[in-house]
Parts: C-alpha cells; sequence; structure tokens
C-alpha cells in the first residue's frame, strides 16, 4: 500500500500541496511556515541517488511557478534547485553525494514575484540519501560435538538489526537452512552491530557453507560466507578398529587424531575401488577461479582384507583392436560384498565443479537452448505509464553491466537469445512514462536471476564390471564414472539388452552418482546382457554409453557337476526307494 501524506503551505492565500515520491512510495512530513513544528521526525534513508517529488498546487492560475528549495547543511543554507510550472506535477531530484537533504516549495506570481522572500524555510520533506552497503564479517568454526559457531561483525550507521539473516546449505544443490539470530542480545555501539550464534546443524555432507547478509535501513545489502568442515556426529561413530595413518590435510579436521591415526571407516571400505575427492574438498570456492582437479591414483590397490588367491570368474575379453583398455577388470581383482539390487547408500556424489563466473552460493537456472524468456512484473505504475523496460546483463558475475536491449511490447516476458553457453545474470530496470528511470546495475550489483545456457551432455563412462562368487553368486558390481558441471540430483539410470542397438530394459533409473551399483541378476535376464549408462544434467542434456561387447551370464549362475557315481545298495538296506529313470 502506499502512504500518502499531504503538507500545507500557507503562503499569499494559495494553498500548495507537496506529495514526495521516494523509491516508489510516497513519503511526506507535515509541517506549517507560520506555526513551529510540534515533533520533529527523522530523515526518511533511500538507497537512490535520482528520485521524483510530485506536487500539486490547488490554484495554478494563481501560482503559475514553483521553485523546489534545498539544504545540504540541515536548513542552515538554503539554494533553488529547480523552477518550473505548476502545471507539471513533480521535480526531479539527483543527489550528488550521500548526506541528509531537506526540501521545501516556494511559489511565485504571474508577474514571477516570489511570494515569500525569506532565506529560511521549515523543511515539508527530509530525505538522507545512503548507498554504502553494511560491512559485514563472519567467523565460522565447527566443534568435534557437531555444534557450529558463528561469530560476526557488522558496521553500518544505519544497520537494521531486524534484518539480519544467517543461513547454512550443506550441499550445492539444497536449499539454505534459516538459523535464528537474536540481535537484542547482540553488542551494539555506534554504527557497529556482534554477535555470536550457535547451532546444531542437520549435515548430511561434510562440507557446509555459511552465510550471513545484513540491511541497513536504507535497504542496502552486504553479506559474507564461509566453507568449512563439519563432522557428521550421526553417521560416523567411533568404531573400535585398528588405526591407521592418514595424509595430513591443511585445515582443521575434526574428526583427526594426534599423529594423523584415526579410526577405520568401514563406509570407506566399501568405496576402495573409487576414487574419491579430498576430504577438505570444497564445492564453493572462495573466488570465482576454477578449482583444479586433484590428481587421483590411477589402480587403486586392494585393500589388506582381500582373501589369498581369491579369483572370481569372468570371460577374458581380447585385446581391443582400438588400444582402449576393456572396462572390465582382472578377474583377480578384489570385490566387495555387494547388495541385493542397491546402489553403495554411503558413497557420496563427487561435487561438481563450480563455473568461472558464478558467483559462491549461487546456483542458476539450467536451460539446454539459447533462447528463452524471462518473465517479469513491474509494481507501482505511476499515472504516466511505463516508458520502456531495459534488460541489462552481465557475464562475470555482476563485475560488469551491459545493456541487453529493450523490451519492444512493455510486456512480460522479455524473449531473450544469447550467442554461447554459459552463466548469464539479468536484471531489469524500468523506465517511467515522465523520464524517471530506476537504479542501472553497479558493478558488483547481483542479478535478479542466473541463467545457466547448458548445450553439453554429461560424460558417463561404465568402468567396470564384475562377477560375484560364494554367497553372492547371481550379482554384478557395476562401476562408472559420470562427470558434468552440473548434474542433475539424481542423473544416473542402467539399462541391459540383449542387443546392442536395444531394445534396453531398466536396470536402475534415477540414482545417485554415487560411482556403484550391484544388480540380482533375475532368470529373464539373457544369456548375453549388454550395459548402457544415461546421465542428465539439470538442463536436462543426457549422455550416454554402452558396453559393446557382451558379458556372458553363465559366470552368474551356481554350476554343478557329477564326479563319480556308487552302485546301489540291496533294496532291503536302502532308507527310501531309488529314483527310476526311463
Amino acid at each position: 500500500m502506499i502512504a500518502r501524506f499531504r503538507l500545507l503551505a500557507v503562503t499569499a492565500g494559495v494553498l500548495a500541496t507537496m506529495l514526495a515520491c521516494v523509491n516508489s512510495h510516497l513519503f511526506a512530513q507535515s509541517t506549517s511556515r507560520t506555526t513551529a513544528p510540534q515533533q520533529e521526525k527523522a530523515p526518511i534513508l533511500v538507497r537512490q541517488t535520482e528520485f521524483g517529488i510530485p506536487f500539486k498546487v490547488d490554484a495554478p492560475n494563481e501560482t503559475p511557478q514553483v521553485q523546489l528549495m534545498v539544504s545540504n547543511d540541515r536548513g542552515a543554507n538554503w539554494v533553488g534547485y529547480q523552477r518550473q510550472s505548476s502545471r507539471q506535477d513533480r521535480f526531479v531530484f539527483t543527489a550528488r553525494n550521500d548526506g541528509e537533504y531537506w526540501f521545501a516549495i516556494r511559489t511565485f506570481d504571474a508577474s514571477g514575484r516570489a511570494t515569500d522572500s525569506s532565506a529560511f524555510f521549515q523543511p515539508e520533506l527530509k530525505v538522507a540519501v545512503d548507498t554504502q552497503t553494511p560491512v559485514v564479517t563472519l567467523d565460522v568454526q565447527a566443534l568435534e560435538t557437531g555444534e557450529v559457531i558463528a561469530k560476526w561483525v557488522i558496521k553500518d550507521p544505519a544497520i537494521d538489526p531486524q534484518q539480519i539473516r544467517l543461513s547454512y546449505q550443506t550441499s550445492a544443490a539444497s536449499p539454505y537452512q534459516p538459523v535464528q539470530i537474536d540481535a537484542s542480545k547482540a553488542y551494539q555501539s555506534e554504527g557497529i552491530l556482534a554477535g555470536e550464534t550457535r547451532w546444531f546443524p542437520l549435515a548430511t555432507e561434510r562440507v557446509m557453507l555459511v552465510r550471513l547478509e545484513a540491511y541497513d535501513k536504507a535497504g542496502n545489502a552486504g553479506a559474507a560466507q564461509q566453507s568449512l568442515s563439519v563432522p557428521l556426529i550421526a553417521q560416523r561413530p567411533n568404531w573400535n578398529g585398528v588405526p591407521r595413518q592418514v595424509p595430513g590435510t591443511s585445515g582443521g579436521d575434526p574428526n583427526s587424531l594426534a599423529g594423523g591415526n584415526v579410526p577405520v571407516d568401514p563406509f570407506q571400505q566399501r568405496r576402495i575401488e573409487m576414487p574419491q575427492p579430498p576430504k577438505q574438498a570444497v564445492p564453493w570456492p572462495t573466488n570465482n577461479t576454477m578449482p583444479q582437479p586433484q590428481n587421483q591414483a590411477a589402480n587403486p590397490q586392494p585393500s589388506p582384507q582381500q582373501p589369498p588367491g581369491s579369483t572370481f570368474a569372468q570371460p577374458a575379453p581380447p585385446t581391443s583392436p582400438t588400444g582402449i583398455d576393456s572396462p572390465f577388470r582382472p578377474a583377480n581383482m578384489r570385490m566387495e560384498p555387494p547388495v541385493a539390487n542397491s546402489s553403495d547408500p554411503n558413497a557420496r556424489p563427487q561435487p561438481t565443479t563450480q563455473h568461472v563466473g558464478l558467483p559462491p552460493g549461487v546456483e542458476p537456472q539450467s536451460i539446454n537452448t539459447k533462447g528463452f524468456a524471462l518473465n517479469y512484473g513491474v509494481e507501482t505504475v505511476g499515472p504516466s505509464g511505463i516508458g520502456q523496460i531495459e534488460l541489462w546483463v552481465t557475464r562475470d558475475a555482476g563485475e560488469t553491466w551491459e545493456p541487453g536491449g529493450v523490451d519492444p511490447d512493455r510486456e512480460s516476458p522479455f524473449d531473450v537469445e544469447v550467442q554461447s553457453e554459459g552463466i548469464y545474470g539479468f536484471r531489469i530496470v524500468v523506465e517511467g512514462g515522465n523520464g524517471l528511470t530506476g537504479r542501472r546495475p553497479q558493478p558488483g550489483d547481483l542479478a535478479d536471476i542466473w541463467v545457466n545456457v547448458d548445450l553439453s551432455k554429461p560424460v558417463a563412462t561404465i568402468t567396470n564390471v564384475i562377477y560375484g562368487e560364494g554367497p553372492n553368486v547371481g550379482h554384478l558390481d557395476i562401476s562408472w564414472t559420470a562427470t558434468d558441471p552440473f548434474l542433475a540430483e539424481r542423473p544416473i539410470s542402467l539399462y541391459y539388452s540383449s542387443s546392442a542397438d536395444g531394445p534396453w530394459r531398466p536396470i536402475a533409473e534415477s540414482i545417485a552418482n554415487s560411482g556403484k551399483f550391484i544388480w540380482k541378476i533375475t532368470p529373464e535376464v539373457p544369456a548375453d546382457i549388454f550395459l548402457k549408462i544415461t546421465a542428465v544434467d539439470q538442463a536436462g542434456n543426457i549422455g550416454e554409453y554402452v558396453l559393446k561387447r557382451p558379458i556372458a551370464n553363465d559366470g552368474l549362475v551356481p554350476k554343478a557337476q557329477i564326479r563319480s557315481l556308487k552302485p546301489l545298495k540291496p533294496i532291503n538296506d536302502q532308507a527310501g526307494m531309488p529314483v527310476t529313470v526311463r
């Protein structure tokens, strides 16, 4: 709702009314030049340097001209800012600097003589222009108990204690979870607000991002964020296993012990065949640079728990004529005990790579087309209507902005077509029919919406297929890799067929990118099996990989062989009747 206040100024029998419009809202403060103000009101805080001040004169014929008077020293000195016809409906004021500005109106008669010759005026409107964003400092630590402590400091002369928001994110694809802050208990001094917040996060990953946002009373926003490792207390109990030596890592690991010894984690044993990212890998870079991949071991060593001389039945594929290694591992390689028809529940998807240009902690909307429509809405349209709708674009996380065109019909949606893949940020700026324009984006501003134009398919490969033996006969252990900067949350689907050209039947669809799936073979599965994997990203691009060489089903079923014979005893000595073969 728009707040409207009427300011009365009686001068030479002419009733003048001034309505102030700042930041799409109408403000005013009632005063009279003939009587002292009963209560001095605080100035209105705004973050725009240009705004309109509408006015209305009840008798425009008697007062053909009006002048906007301005003081930037709290009424000590007044200057005429702009003089125009009273038949117009507003002044447009532009502040060169931050500060407090007082406004009043002077009227002129038909001869051009001021109806009030005084050099001093009672302010009819006070506006404080504040374009400075709050300075936010954040220091976050995780205790071994799982509790997280956030110490924060906010510096701004007009900070709003009710507009401080603390939140955390446990993965790049999950939403932010709010954390309650009681600002009334924080330390407060002139222009400084500091406090400490403790909570137990609902963490499902070892890496967490904590973000603090603060707003001042003018609407300027400042933010700080920090990523850290947290111990997964509920999922990682203190096993009484044999300690092992682990490489040291930079920074504090809540699970590290003196000397680098940590308890054996049974979850790690089931993932030993797949290279894992470093424990301190952070999916949110502290800057906008591409993280460099870590060197992984090409041939992971078998676990020391492997029984000596273990072998598994599988066909020995011939050497590939192209020189590419077969996806099957040697038969004497170790295989973990499988769980029928399940992927490893404890294997976590590897973090996706952060794109250059994507602001930390921001998840874009992904599409797989260069043309799309942006839906927008225009609020508080004045009587002069809309002049034009401008689109502004950034390709470098808001460091620079450039105009992207004008909406010809001035109605949502705004049709956009880009030239190439990448991360785009968009903002809409509205120009009114009276020529007043909203604030155009400045370097460092964030976009209204971030769009990831992604035309590339994910890369997926089946790396290993192993037979089961003993109690695990009848299972296939399928391992794979799938990479894409923006994989979907559950991107993997596995299929089988009796032919490399299909048709394909599902093994498992829409599963996590854990790198492993244990498949229990059922009677309807053909003797020779072809496997296919598909991976989908957030934009809907699908990459697939097909094993061109079939897997023989005879290694997956129990076998028996007649080794000798023994003559039957006389009928009277037998416990039961023999089987008669006809």
